[in-house]
């Protein structure tokens, strides 16, 4: 991991986005995004009834070209000006993740929740800041047998997922970043490989730098100083 000033990042600014209906059902989605997004939403949710339908059946599934149609699908809406785009590409990546055989995505703090604005940035973290295992016992663990044959999302998925967040209107994107960030983590405790890297703090930080939470500029802090603590470990990224 490379050893870089991420706070520079807080002063990006985001781009603009249009403010579309509610994302409720497949078909009321749809005309939500533009045409080549559509079409990957499209394609993906024919291939996910195949796979279903192949896997009630007992038949052979074709992993790879759904992974591909995840792929595409959060490549496209991450980039979307769509109000819900954000929400929508961590869905999608949710969903990705656990045909992979991994935990769900945790739903993030609420704004009731007040651990969560003071309580240190590497509480919680597995294989972070010296703890190789996680706490949160709804995460389980992940053995040879449990791997599916459904490739993990990889980075690239993980950082348009947080760009989608930066681009995001949304007065608590910080919230919602810094939760996909701390997945991360969590999948790569669990041998999937997603450690986060100095890319997805470093978007992460843009989110919060964009954020209207109180608490913002102490999760900056302590987002920096994490990334530190990994680089001057020798983590890669």
């Amino acid at each position: 991991m490379r050893r870089i000033h991420i706070l520079s990042a807080a002063h990006k600014n985001g781009f603009l986005q249009k403010k579309c209906g509610a994302l409720k059902t497949f078909s009321s989605l749809l005309p939500a995004f533009d045409s080549r997004a559509n079409a990957k939403i499209e394609t993906l949710e024919t291939l996910k009834n195949q796979a279903d339908n192949a896997s009630n059946n007992n038949q052979q599934i074709d992993n790879q070209a759904l992974a591909l149609a995840y792929a595409q699908a959060i490549k496209y809406t991450s980039r979307s000006r769509n109000a819900d785009a954000a929400a929508y590409t961590t869905k999608l990546l949710s969903e990705a993740v656990e045909r992979a055989g991994g935990p769900p995505l945790p739903a993030a703090p609420g704004r009731s929740d007040t651990e969560y604005p003071k309580a240190a940035i590497v509480k919680n973290w597995p294989g972070l800041a010296g703890d190789s295992s996680s706490d949160d016992s709804s995460i389980g663990s992940l053995t040879d047998d449990d791997t599916p044959d459904f490739p993990i999302p990889d980075r690239k998925a993980f950082h348009q997922t947080l760009h989608a967040w930066g681009d995001s209107k949304v007065r608590r994107k910080g919230v919602y970043a810094e939760n996909v960030l701390r997945y991360m983590a969590v999948l790569h405790d669990l041998k999937f490989g997603t450690m986060p890297d100095t890319k997805a703090f470093a978007i992460t930080v843009k989110c919060w730098a964009g954020s209207t939470h109180r608490h913002s500029l102490a999760h900056i802090i302590k987002l920096h100083e994490l990334h530190d603590q990994l680089a001057d470990c020798g983590v890669d990224g």
